[in-house]
């Protein structure tokens, strides 16, 4: 394997398990690209005062780092305006919390994040 081909090699990360939402799940890490896309979406809905698309936005979020059984995010089966009708603003702002906790701070990260 060249240099090249090493160094855009995506890591292998194993999932980590948060408690969120009332229950304990299975999270995977995002990419970088992935959490700079949703922060310029979250940047741009603010600044248009728009608090539908942020909703949507972090339940989007959510769905992409939480794993099924197959170890696929939940994304694939699941769309935002479901996680949407069962779960408040508060609760899923808080789960966005936490998985941004588990992308950006270190690995002791998700011992803080399962404890809730």
């Amino acid at each position: 394997m060249n240099l090249k081909s090493q160094l855009l090699k995506p890591a292998e990360l194993a999932p980590v398990t948060v408690t969120i939402l009332g229950g304990e799940f299975p999270a995977r890490r995002l990419t970088a690209a992935r959490l700079s896309e949703h922060d310029k979406l979250v940047r741009k809905f603010q600044e248009d005062n728009n608090g539908e698309q942020l909703n949507i936005q972090a339940a989007q979020l959510v769905l992409d780092s939480i794993l099924d059984e197959n170890n696929q995010p939940m994304s694939v089966s699941v769309k935002p305006a479901d996680l949407m009708e069962v779960h408040t603003p508060l609760a899923i702002n808080a789960a966005v919390a936490k998985l941004i906790q588990i992308n950006f701070l270190s690995e002791d990260a998700e011992d803080t994040a399962k404890k809730g």
